[in-house]
């Protein structure tokens, strides 16, 4: 044979070896894959589940009777502290694989939903959250449950008797306000009305905490490691429960709020969370970045890989065809269509329409006066002061008909839509929300001379300027005449009033 025939040989051999451990790899994923479904479809609350070689588990210290071995062992979270897969299809046909089935942020009030975290190819995970202990306490007098440890009085949730067992799960670091345990979430009640061992309970936060069972974690992947063109990429693929709101998990010191299902990657001092369906919103360093499906945001990691040392990127469309092997419609609960990539030059869009179809997003915004111009008729007995405030805070929640604010702190009095509980509403209109924009055109113009009858007119509009600020203008025309006896006379006056609304 030619030396050219012995070189076509040889490529022909090659590609059918490519060929055969191409098939081989495709038949390991796929199996791989139902194995999950197949050992693990039954998985509890707060439970992991073995799925395929190889995994290795480190149990956390001081427990006794772990096992967790073989392909369908269960453990609670509880009992884990971390997981090792590897990925080594090619020298040993192992692809370990693995199932979280976490609580996370959810009701107790909703056992059945869960967070399922799905771990596969080369990935190694670490329990972040303490050793969780609670406590049965008694109520000796009757105690407010309050939303936080202070003694506010708009943070009272209710009021259980005196007598009543509750139990307990965390502490603030003074032992003064022991976290208990509500049926719809938690609360916080004094000491001071509590019998029973709250010194061993562990000190937690009292603003956002993650302590739920593995609700933060510390994790590395493999990166561009997939053994064939049928398997993905090392990571790990987590789904919340469909109508459950927004999952919060802390990641490598990363905020994360999922409502759907998301993909996650950290290797080299990189960290990658990719949303494939439904919409993300991450957070480090200060930085918040909302997600919607079809792309991801990287953060840059410090040298321990468990903290974040940079911010989040901004949205940018992922790459469908290499994330398109992820197991989204076989291995996961609810089977998952993988969205689009979002083309880079309609992410801005998607950010609107997904956060915010009626405006602007839902949450705490500050207002802060940027102009106040006022019109005093030289003849006025000067009533005319600016009363107006220069800066507060309220919620800002948008529907599809109109703006609710509600007064947080600070003093709201700008408004003569504010009711007395602390709310204004504003329908929406082509302007925006309030009134229309020939309104302000209309009142802009000098008062009414002393021999006009009283009057006050005026028109404020809130429009929207991007998704997390706002713009307000109120324009107001009056005159009033005083006639007690100590006064007579007229006022007469005219207010452009404007400010900005910004998201905290």
């Amino acid at each position: 044979m030619s030396r050219l025939g012995l070189l076509i040989s040889a490529i022909l051999l090659l590609l059918a070896l490519t060929a055969q451990a191409q098939d081989s790899c495709s038949a390991e994923i796929g199996a791989a894959f139902q194995s999950i479904a197949d050992r693990c479809a039954a998985l509890g609350r707060n439970q992991a589940c073995y799925a395929n070689a190889l995994v290795e588990a480190v149990p956390r210290e001081g427990i006794e009777g772990f096992s967790f071995r073989s392909p369908g062992d269960v453990v609670t979270i509880d009992s884990l502290q971390s997981l090792t897969l590897a990925n080594r299809l090619a020298e040993a046909d192992e692809w370990g694989a693995a199932v979280l089935s976490l609580q996370a942020n959810l009701p107790d009030t909703l056992p059945g939903q869960n967070v399922i975290l799905l771990l596969f190819g080369a990935v190694s995970i670490e329990n972040a959250t303490p050793a969780r202990v609670t406590r049965d306490l008694v109520l000796t007098s009757n105690g407010r449950i309050r939303s936080t440890p202070t003694t506010q009085a708009d943070n009272v949730l209710r009021v259980l008797n005196s007598g009543s067992r509750v139990t307990a799960d965390g502490r603030t670091a003074a032992g003064d306000w022991i976290r208990i345990i509500l049926s719809d979430g938690k609360g916080w009640v004094s000491s001071s009305v509590v019998s029973g061992d709250t010194d061993s309970l562990v000190s937690v936060a009292a603003e956002e905490s993650f302590d739920m069972p593995m609700q933060a974690f510390y994790f590395t992947t493999g990166v561009g490691d997939r053994p064939c063109l049928e398997a993905p990429d090392s990571g790990i693929l987590i789904q919340t429960p469909e109508g459950a709101g927004s999952v919060e998990l802390l990641a490598n010191g990363v905020h994360i709020a999922l409502g759907s299902a998301a993909y996650l990657q950290a290797s080299d001092g990189l960290m990658t969370v990719a949303v494939v369906e439904g919409r993300g919103i991450i957070r480090a360093s200060g930085i918040t970045q909302y997600l919607p499906a079809g792309t991801y945001s990287t953060i840059a990691l410090d040298e321990t890989g468990r903290s974040p040392s940079g911010t989040p990127t901004y949205p940018q469309p992922y790459d469908f065809e290499r994330l398109k092997a992820l197991p989204t419609e076989i291995a996961l609960p609810r089977p998952v269509i993988l969205a689009s990539a979002v083309p880079q030059e309609q992410v801005a869009e998607a950010i609107q329409t997904t956060f915010a179809p009626y405006g602007a997003l839902d949450g705490l915004y500050e207002f802060v006066r940027t102009s106040a111009e006022v019109f005093v008729e030289q003849s006025s007995m000067g009533y005319c002061a600016n009363f107006y405030s220069s800066s507060f805070t309220a919620r800002l929640n948008f529907s599809e008909d109109a703006l609710t604010l509600i007064a947080v702190s600070g003093d709201p009095w700008f408004s003569s839509n504010f009711y007395n509980d602390g709310r204004f509403v504003l329908p929406r209109t082509t302007a925006g929300f309030g009134s229309e924009d020939s309104l302000h055109d209309s009142y802009a113009v000098p008062p009414r001379q002393a021999a006009a009858p009283p009057f006050w007119n005026n028109a404020e509009t809130i429009k929207v300027t991007s998704f997390t600020e706002l713009v307000y203008q109120r324009t107001e025309s009056t005159h009033f005449r005083l006639t007690n006896p100590e006064f007579t006379g007229h006022y007469a006056c005219r207010y452009t009033y404007r400010a900005v609304w910004k998201k905290n």
